[in-house]
């Protein structure tokens, strides 16, 4: 996939820009059936913290899809190569707001599949209230969400994706090519370590072949030491006790046994917790 050159069109009586994803399939019955299906899903999703869908086109084994285009770019972005670190808020907003659009997609059974920092792009919208600009965060890249059987909690989607992100699939995905909404729970737990240590999944240490955040941040609690896992560039703006719930949350999430990973709903109470007025941090 090639995320194509910004565009701006006319929608009706606004003029806006938009972004454009382009990439080729093969000419298989399968392949269309499988572009149908995420045309689908794509008409279907509306929600807050989900990119706008604006239209596709295909021509052949070319394929295009027009979204919205969010100009302050995606969470890996933001987290290890932007000269401007996110603030607290900021992450823990983006937290609340990517669990918000996963309980969404759960609560109309759709698996998205590719929950990861790349696919998880920052606009800046206007909070009357706060009365200056805050973060909002929207899941973005549904060419691989899949719709469960209706009424079948227990149901999977085969996955036939070549490209799995090392430390971020869950082990049956990468065992047995199956995903469930347990295993965009792990995705998302994983999606929470980074936030919170600003650390990739697989960094490259010094004096080591291999580096899984997960491992690393297991280990830190070993020790007792759970707070030095904290991304350092947050300096003193923060609250630990905050920091902490998250890593062990995180940590829940990514439970090798899908059946012990937590729902949505619950990681949903747990992050809305940290919300509350006295825990914010300026």
């Amino acid at each position: 996939m090639r995320i194509g050159p910004l565009w701006s069109s006319w929608f009706g009586w606004k003029e806006f820009d938009v972004a454009v994803t382009a990439w080729t399939t093969n000419n298989s019955n399968e392949a269309a059936n499988e572009f149908e299906s995420m045309i689908r899903t794509l008409e279907s999703v509306q929600h807050g913290n989900i990119t706008r869908f604006f239209g596709w086109c295909r021509e052949g084994n070319k394929c295009l899809l027009v979204h919205e285009f969010i100009r302050r770019g995606d969470l890996e972005y933001a987290l290890f190569n932007s000269p401007q670190s996110l603030s607290w808020n900021d992450r823990v907003d983006v937290i609340i707001h990517i669990c918000e659009a996963l309980c969404y997609l759960q609560k109309r059974q759709i698996l998205h599949r590719q929950v990861k920092a790349s696919n998880i792009l920052l606009d800046a919208v206007w909070d009357a209230e706060k009365g200056h600009l805050v973060t909002k965060a929207k899941l973005n890249d549904f060419r691989l969400a899949k719709e469960l059987v209706c009424g079948d909690n227990n149901s999977s989607a085969d996955s036939k994706c070549e490209n799995l992100s090392f430390g971020v699939e869950p082990p049956e995905a990468v065992k047995d090519g199956k995903f469930s909404e347990e295993s965009d729970v792990y995705a998302f737990g994983s999606v929470i370590l980074q936030i919170v240590t600003g650390k990739r999944t697989a960094d490259p240490v010094p004096n080591s072949s291999t580096f899984l955040l997960c491992n690393w941040v297991v280990e830190k609690g070993k020790n007792n030491c759970l707070g030095d896992a904290i991304d350092p560039k947050l300096g003193h703006l923060f609250r630990q006790d905050e920091a902490i719930a998250l890593l062990n949350l995180g940590l829940e999430c990514l439970q090798p046994d899908r059946n012990k990973r937590p729902s949505m709903l619950v990681i949903k109470k747990k992050v809305e917790s940290l919300r509350l007025p006295h825990s914010l941090v300026s």
